[in-house]
């Protein structure tokens, strides 16, 4: 595990639990057939953030969680924002290829109640929609948050950037990564993205 506590925030199927695995694989599994990464329940509430009542419980649960996990997945962007909250990494997606990809994963690897409760919190209706909506997630994150770019995930280069940034990655999180690499279903991101 990384002593560094940290958030990962992430429009939803732009890898963002992979990075969140990465920094710390504590109860992390991989679906090679479904090409995803599971976090356990606990661990993933700001994925949902509209599930608590204000800003005060989001903030007991992030300190609560950070008890036992390193890294958090977290799509409330604008919560960190307003927090000015330092220990974030922001996944970005400028690519627009890459990101109508993402779009379709992220449909794709979810239940339709997924999809159904995006519709219904941002007005997204469309696959073309969703991919605006990373564009949209990608600016606000790089303009408040160190970030990495979905294509440098894609590209092979998550391992030297998470390095570079001070984490040290254990060879369980190593590994994932490469199987999330090697995946024949990764080919759902162009090949040429590098």
């Amino acid at each position: 595990m990384s002593a560094k506590k940290t958030i990962v925030c992430f429009a939803g199927g732009t890898s963002g639990d992979l990075v969140v695995a990465m920094i710390d694989s504590l109860d992390c599994g991989y679906e090679i057939n479904d090409h995803r990464i599971n976090l356990t329940k606990d661990r993933s509430g700001m994925k949902k953030p509209w599930m608590f009542k204000n800003a005060d419980e989001k903030r007991n649960y992030i300190t609560d969680t950070f008890e036992i996990y390193d890294s958090l997945p977290s799509h409330d962007i604008d919560f960190h924002i307003g927090e000015k909250s330092e220990n974030v990494i922001g996944i970005t997606c400028f690519d627009k290829v890459l990101r109508d990809k993402s779009a379709s994963r992220f449909k794709n690897l979810h239940r339709s109640e997924v999809w159904d409760s995006l519709t219904k919190v941002t007005n997204t209706t469309t696959l073309d929609q969703y991919s605006n909506d990373i564009l949209e997630v990608s600016k606000k994150l790089k303009n408040n948050f160190l970030t990495i770019d979905l294509s440098q995930i894609v590209g092979g280069n998550l391992l030297d950037l998470l390095h570079q940034m001070g984490f040290d990655i254990t060879v369980k999180s190593g590994s994932l990564y490469e199987d999330w690499l090697t995946n024949p279903l990764n080919q759902t991101f162009p090949p040429s993205i590098t």
